[in-house]
């Protein structure tokens, strides 16, 4: 219903309005008179839910303007966000308690619930206590990124169940992909080498596989204790065993024959239908989601509830399902891969390789950036030769068979999923997105559905209620507070269903670190510039590297010098020359986060004080806590943290790129400012730590006029940082 009410002058609009409003109802705040001073209308629309919660959470003493009038006054004394929790008051308890209310009331009133909680709030555990809370009346879905991120939530779930005495432990089961199970006959191939180059290595493996594949981490010796049957044979035990092993060597794929790996996937797979929780990834999640939409049989019975961690990456695991990217440069490397190991026989190679240039020739031919659309692919006359050449080298890598000569059965994958890529390209039923790198025109193609709505529509009419957490979920608009709104439009939740409360903060993750930004003095100098000049990027290159070598010096710990591209990173290591060889890290694009971060803490453990050039997921996600220090002032793992630059244009989903054509650069600032967020989170961990200190270089951000005034956003993301220097 539409409503005319007249507010303070600090309520900015309508958007704001419902915005207080909604924090009045989640927190349960008297309503207040409001305070004198000048006032001003505000229309405001609420959709029937918050009006029904209006309803049911106050009496009717005033008239609904009146009532909502003051509950609004009653949010604005509050005060902002990021100051609900002073030290003083903190107590993690409460507000556990709160997130849980919400994601219960979210249960009751179907309802779909985004939660914004930051690191040391224990999210896992406010989920855990809500599922036990909730007890086995109905099936709850619990959901992360990726299997370290679900073993945590699991984890979390048992530590809760043991406590809850006067309730039944649910019924747990873990249903992850065939991917994560040992394939025997892999490893008989490995031990053959083995037995003879590393026979100490191949006793551990045997013993291994002779006592069943039992658990060897701490995480899924805990999975025993919470699922009914054991979860074994998992690859993620025998490379704790064996760190050298390659996961994707291992692991079962569609050629694997029956074996305990494959009867320990199976079994996970029967009992879903009589599990009360059910704990996976993002990624089995989308899936099911997508085969429910085609009319086919989802991987999952029916949810009352499904939880969501990490709910920001939940549009990028649809779009990641959906869709598939291509860079011919990389499929050439890794064809190039497979020649030299004689996976593929020379005259097929010769045939590939000509095949690949030819597409290159084509796309070369095309008139730049574009999307193309189904059923507009006329507008293009020259990307039916594109798809012609594409149609020649599909045919071609479909002759790549994973026989015993494949020896990297990851390569194997990659082919696959490429392969995949040029027939949605070819089938004219895909949105077709084709770009060019700036300095050298190399072609990239996405491919991918243009829209996702469908798919999510799909998932939220199957669900009567859910929880979105994360440590950031909320986005920065116009005058507004940080909110919702991105990731909620992102994920099509439907209006009438949602429920949003202010984010939960812990004190110290504003306090703990000093914020030094550039002064106007060198602001330039560290912006990244704007012009194409190789001499003006050297310049900037060379500025950046001495401003590191300068951070690193005085650190106490690690530094994390987060980069925007891999080429970033081989432009700044050479400038680091003096160090590299002891101190730093270049992060190239096969590397492992995992052995990095452990090459990481390795170095630390030795007294030495490692600089890791990072990108890709090293923005988010990573952990650099050192867990073997119980004392948070002695953890010194990561004291530094670098961001390089604003971090825009990351993101390369087709559904993305289409917003931003759609909406426009605007759009790509606010993801970049969401990035922005998650890449700051990789610093504060843990309550307690001290030496932290975040570094943001880009000087943009303090530009006077237009051209600074477009990054405005990103000041926003660092305006809660009580303690601010600067870079001199």
């Amino acid at each position: 219903m539409n409503y005319t009410i007249s507010l303070p002058e600090e309520v900015k609009s309508g958007s704001h309005a419902r915005q207080l409003l909604e924090r009045a109802l989640d927190y349960r705040l008297e309503p207040i008179r409001a305070r004198a001073g000048p006032l001003k209308q505000i229309a405001l629309y609420l959709p029937p839910v918050i009006e029904a919660r209006i309803q049911a959470l106050h009496d009717n003493d005033f008239d609904q303007p009146e009532l909502m009038r003051r509950l609004i006054c009653a949010a604005l004394k509050e005060g902002s966000p990021a100051a609900k929790y002073e030290p003083a008051g903190w107590n993690r308890n409460r507000v556990q308690d709160e997130m849980v209310a919400i994601l219960k009331r979210a249960i009751a009133s179907q309802q779909i619930a985004l939660l914004e909680g930051s690191t040391g709030i224990g999210k896992s555990r406010v989920i855990a206590r809500t599922v036990v809370e909730h007890g086995s009346k109905k099936r709850i879905g619990v959901f992360g990124p990726t299997l370290q991120v679900v073993y945590h939530l699991a984890k979390a779930l048992l530590d809760v169940s043991e406590t809850a005495t006067k309730r039944k432990r649910p019924r747990t089961v873990l249903s992850i992909g065939k991917r994560n199970f040992v394939d025997s006959a892999k490893v008989e191939v490995i031990l053959e080498t083995l037995d003879v180059a590393n026979p100490e290595m191949s006793k551990k493996i045997r013993a291994w596989c002779e006592a069943d594949g039992p658990p060897t981490t701490l995480t899924t010796k805990k999975l025993h204790e919470l699922t009914r049957e054991p979860v074994t044979w998992l690859v993620e035990d025998l490379v704790k065993i064996v760190p050298e092993l390659s996961a994707a060597s291992l692991a079962c794929d569609e050629t694997t024959k029956p074996c305990p790996g494959l009867d320990s996937y199976l079994r996970c797979k029967a009992d879903l239908d009589e599990a009360d929780v059910i704990f996976s990834t993002h990624a089995m999640l989308c899936i099911s989601t997508m085969r429910m939409h085609g009319g086919q049989p989802e991987l999952f019975p029916a949810f009352d509830a499904i939880f969501v961690d990490e709910a920001q990456d939940l549009e990028s695991a649809m779009a990641n399902v959906a869709g598939n990217d291509v860079s011919l440069r990389h499929l050439r490397s890794a064809l190039r891969k497979g020649a030299e190991a004689e996976d593929i026989s020379g005259r097929l190679w010769d045939k590939l390789d000509a095949a690949l240039e030819k597409c290159r020739q084509s796309l070369d031919r095309m008139d730049g950036d574009c999307f193309i659309f189904p059923g507009h692919e006329n507008e293009y006359p020259k990307f039916a030769k594109v798809c012609e050449d594409a149609g020649v080298l599909a045919s071609l890598l479909a002759k790549i068979r994973n026989k015993d000569g494949v020896t990297d059965a990851a390569w194997f994958g990659q082919i696959r999923q490429w392969l995949q890529a040029l027939e949605q390209i070819i089938s004219g039923k895909y949105t077709v997105s084709i770009s060019y790198s700036k300095a050298l025109r190399l072609p990239s193609l996405s491919v991918g559905p243009s829209y996702l709505r469908h798919y999510f529509k799909t998932l939220w009419d199957n669900v009567r209620s859910a929880g979105l957490l994360s440590a950031t979920l909320y986005a920065p608009k116009g005058n507004e507070d940080f909110s919702a709104w991105w990731i909620r439009r992102n994920l099509c939740v439907p209006k009438d269903r949602y429920l949003e409360a202010s984010p939960f903060v812990a004190p110290w993750i504003y306090s703990t670190p000093t914020v030094f930004l550039p002064s106007e003095s060198n602001a330039s100098t560290l912006a990244r510039p704007e012009t194409e000049s190789d001499e003006r990027f050297d310049e900037w290159h060379g500025q950046v590297a001495l401003t590191v070598r300068r951070i690193a010096a005085a650190a106490a710990g690690g530094t994390l010098v987060l980069c925007n591209s891999y080429d970033e990173i081989r432009a700044l290591a050479p400038r680091l020359s003096s160090l590299r060889q002891t101190r730093v890290i270049a992060q190239e694009p096969d590397d492992s986060i995992t052995q990095i971060k452990n090459a990481f803490l390795e170095m630390t453990r030795d007294g030495i004080r490692p600089i890791w050039l990072a990108t890709g997921g090293a923005w988010t996600g990573l952990d650099l806590t050192d867990e073997a220090v119980t004392d948070p002032t002695k953890d010194n793992l990561l004291t530094d943290l670098v961001i390089v630059r604003i971090p825009l244009g990351r993101s390369r989903s087709v559904a993305h790129r289409i917003r931003v054509e759609r909406l426009g650069l605007e759009e790509e600032f606010v993801a970049a400012a969401f990035l922005l967020r998650q890449g700051i989170g990789r610093l504060i961990r843990r309550e307690g730590v001290q030496n932290r200190r975040l570094w943001f270089l880009d000087g943009r951000i303090l530009l006077k006029g237009p051209r600074g005034a477009t990054f405005s956003n990103m000041a926003k993301v660092l305006q809660f940082y009580p303690k601010k220097s600067f870079i001199e």
